[in-house]
C-alpha cells in the first residue's frame, strides 16, 4: 500500500510540474516589410491628344501645344539607405522636328512619407531612360486623379528644317519606377 502511495504522489508531482501555467505567456513571430515598388497614371487623360494646328494667320508660326489632367501616383518601400528614382522614355514615334516633353508639378496633399515633393521641370524625351522624379523613399502619393504629381505634356516644333505633316499616331511615355542607378 505504501508503494502505490508513493507512486501515486510521485505521479501527482510530475502531472504537476509538468501542466504549470504562468502569469506570463509569450509567442514568437517572424516579422518584416517587403520592398514595394508601384506606379500609375490617374486622371483625364485617356489617350491624351497633342496636334499642332494651323496658326490663324498666314506668316505667324504655328503655337506648340500642352495638356494636363493625369497625374502620377506611386507607394514605394525601400530600405533605409536607399532611394527610388521614377524614369520616362518615349517610344520612337515622336512627329519629325517636334519635342515631345513631360513635366511634373510638386506632388499633392495627402501624401505620406519621402515623395518627390519639388516635382520636375520640363524634360525632353529620347527612347532612353531618363531620370525624372528622383530622391523617392519609403512613401506614398495619394490614390486618384488629384493625388500625386500632376503632368503637363508639350509637344513643341524645334526643328522646322525637319518638321513635316502627319496623321496624329500613338506614341508611348513609358514611367518606371524603381531604384536609383
Amino acid at each position: 500500500m505504501v508503494r502505490i502511495a508513493v507512486v501515486v504522489a510521485m505521479l501527482m508531482f510530475v502531472v504537476t510540474a509538468w501542466a504549470q501555467d504562468t502569469n506570463v505567456a509569450t509567442q514568437a513571430f517572424n516579422t518584416g516589410v517587403n520592398e514595394v515598388a508601384l506606379l500609375a497614371i490617374e486622371g483625364s487623360l485617356s489617350p491624351a491628344a497633342l496636334q499642332i494646328v494651323a496658326p490663324s494667320k498666314a506668316g505667324a508660326p504655328p503655337e506648340n501645344v500642352s495638356t494636363s489632367g493625369s497625374t502620377l501616383n506611386y507607394t514605394a518601400i525601400v530600405d533605409a539607405s536607399e532611394t527610388k528614382t521614377v524614369k520616362v522614355k518615349v517610344d520612337s514615334n515622336v512627329p519629325a522636328g517636334c519635342t515631345l516633353s513631360v513635366a511634373a508639378a510638386a506632388c499633392a496633399s495627402g501624401s505620406e512619407g519621402a515623395v518627390d515633393a519639388d516635382g520636375a521641370a520640363k524634360q525632353a524625351l529620347t527612347t532612353s531612360d531618363a531620370d525624372f522624379l528622383t530622391g523617392i523613399g519609403s512613401c506614398y502619393t495619394g490614390d486618384g486623379s488629384s493625388k500625386g504629381n500632376a503632368l503637363t505634356y508639350y509637344l513643341d516644333i524645334t526643328n522646322w528644317g525637319t518638321v513635316a505633316s502627319r496623321a496624329a499616331t500613338s506614341t508611348t511615355i513609358t514611367f518606371t519606377l524603381s531604384a536609383t542607378d
